[in-house]
């Protein structure tokens, strides 16, 4: 994974938050890591998927980054991106894992963190500064988000990775528990913030997933 570009085989992607060398650039790194594999470099036989899936499964950000938009399409395709880009990130999604077993290697694909709409460590600080604590307590705190909404946002991924024909060798590894329990997922793990803004956490954190 790089960030701003979704690992999958054959796809273009339109950013409203980058330009053309840069949405170019990502269909170029693809389609040369394609090549790469192809040739069954040695030592090599796990392949890691990471992105934010529900970005380019849905079409943008949502809350604090609601205004960054993307489009996808498969490659040689000249006309318009889907309207909804859910059926084809599932597809795309699909080939590239299959097309992974088929060189010979195990995909291993990292199920995205929850996002936090409103959440930014930033923010949270100048609220704490000024005495404006009180707003990150309650249902509708930027510090939390229901289970519910997580599993909307994402759910392109989920039927996906969950879908009968989905490759059997390929491993999905999950994350949502690590913050969410009792229908609700938090920012706050053991007491600190695992996240540093709406989608991204703390190196500490990182630490822990890979782990």
């Amino acid at each position: 994974g790089v960030g701003g570009c979704p690992p999958l085989f054959g796809v273009v992607k339109d950013e409203s938050s980058a330009d053309a060398f840069t949405d170019a650039a990502c269909t170029r790194r693809n389609a040369e890591l394609a090549r790469i594999l192809a040739d069954r470099p040695a030592g090599i036989d796990t392949i890691i998927l990471a992105s934010r899936w529900s970005y380019y499964a849905e079409g943008g950000g949502l809350g604090v980054d609601g205004h960054n938009r993307v489009t996808i399409r498969r490659v040689g395709d000249e006309g318009p991106a889907p309207d909804d880009p859910g059926p084809l990130f599932r597809t795309l999604l699909q080939e590239t894992a299959s097309e992974l077993v088929t060189l010979g290697l195990r995909p291993v694909i990292l199920e995205q963190v929850p996002e936090f709409p409103e959440y930014s460590s930033a923010r949270v600080v100048r609220q704490l500064v000024v005495g404006a604590g009180a707003v990150l307590e309650g249902d509708d705190s930027p510090l939390n988000v229901p289970v519910s909404v997580v599993e909307q946002r994402q759910r392109a991924f989920l039927q996906a990775v969950t879908a009968p024909d989905f490759p059997r060798q390929a491993t999905v590894v999950r994350t949502r528990q690590l913050f969410c329990e009792s229908g609700r997922c938090s920012v706050i793990r053991d007491g600190r913030p695992a996240y540093f803004d709406n989608n991204h956490v703390t190196t500490s954190t990182a630490v822990h997933i890979g782990e």
